[in-house]
């Protein structure tokens, strides 16, 4: 293990969100967000430019904006460390890690779609279909 994944607090997630990353000036950079912790966030450049150690803005278009400092900066990639910690309902809102994932069971001779909460329970039908978040 790298000594920079040893440091690391929270888990990533994979993401895949467009948003924009502020300077203090203003002048703004069209990303994508590729994942994403509670302490931070990695971003693909789409177009414009940042500097590494120089406070940001980043604002996925799901959210506010998350202040933070470009800690480094490769190729079109760049790594921003919050200056904040966020909730884990944000980063769980953002991953899908609530959304109840689907999966195919075979029951006798077919197979239909279940679906299960984030700790792997299977939820209850309501009406003749899974629930999901939302209904």
């Amino acid at each position: 293990m790298s000594h920079a994944l040893a440091l690391r607090r929270h888990s990533r997630h994979a993401v895949s969100l467009e948003g924009e990353c502020r300077n203090p000036s203003g002048s703004a950079a069209m990303v994508e967000l590729t994942d994403i912790s509670r302490g931070g966030c990695q971003i693909n450049l789409r177009a414009g430019k940042i500097e590494a150690d120089r406070v940001v803005v980043v604002r996925p278009k799901a959210l506010e904006g998350l202040t933070g400092i470009v800690r480094w900066i490769s190729h079109q990639a760049a790594g921003i460390q919050f200056a904040n910690p966020l909730v884990p309902a944000v980063v769980d809102n953002l991953t899908d890690a609530g959304e109840a994932p689907a999966r195919g069971v075979t029951v006798g001779p077919e197979t239909r779609m279940v679906f299960t909460d984030k700790f792997g329970r299977l939820l209850p039908e309501l009406d003749g279909r899974r629930r999901r978040r939302g209904d």
